[in-house]
Parts: structure tokens; sequence; C-alpha cells
């Protein structure tokens, strides 16, 4: 999953699509059963809650920390702290991950959260 999100961020070559893309990406990639199940739902229970944020931080988190700090370097987005940030958006694209998974109208769901990301991002620009 992570190349996969990797590769439709990196396909942009403005830094903000790019980051925008991947997050796009990983909600499309969280709205298939297969992902819900395993990813969103099992993992935590069966891994156990710091075992899954170990291998979200792993992974996931190092994809947003390199986007962010490419759009930063590019001057696409303010200056600020990578770190926080990254988690910051780490946890929005979890919770929104969450609610696409628990959404009784999928489509309405994910609309309503591409919208919502887009704004996020948007308000970090330079």
């Amino acid at each position: 999953m992570t190349e996969r999100i990797a590769a439709g961020g990196l396909s942009d070559p403005d830094p903000v699509r790019a980051l925008r893309a991947g997050a796009e990406e990983f909600l499309d990639a969280c709205r298939e059963p297969e992902v819900q199940q395993i990813a969103l739902l099992d993992a935590p229970a069966v891994l156990g809650w710091e075992l899954w944020r170990e291998i979200e931080a792993e992974y996931a988190l190092g994809l947003i920390r390199a986007g962010l700090e490419a759009a930063m370097a590019a001057g696409a987005l303010a200056q600020q702290p990578t770190e926080p940030l990254a988690h910051v958006l780490l946890g929005a694209l979890t919770e929104a991950a969450l609610y696409l998974a628990r959404a009784e109208d999928a489509e309405a769901a994910r609309e309503e959260v591409g919208l919502t990301l887009d704004r996020l991002i948007d308000g970090l620009r330079a």
C-alpha cells in the first residue's frame, strides 16, 4: 500500500499536488473492503495499538514527512516544524479513512473527505 501511495504522490512534479495525490490515493485505497478490514479494523485489534502505531509511523509518517519537506523546500507550503505537522496530517488521514470505512454512503463520504482534505492542505500554503 505504501508503494501505491508513493507512486500516486510522486506522479506530480508540483509538491503540493503530489502531497494531495498521495493522500487521495491513500483514501481511495481505504475504500477497498480488504484494506478496510485488514489495515483499519483488524490491525489495531490483532497487533495492539502500540505496534499498529509503530508500523503506521514507519511507513505512512515517512511519506507524509517527505511530502511536506519537499513542498516547504519548494516554497509552496509555509515553513514550519515538519514533525508535528506530519503527525497531525497522519491523524487526520487515519480518521478520514475510518470515517470512510463506516460511512453508509461511501461515495458522498469520499467526496466530502476529499473536499475537506483539499481545504486542509490549501490552508498550509505559503
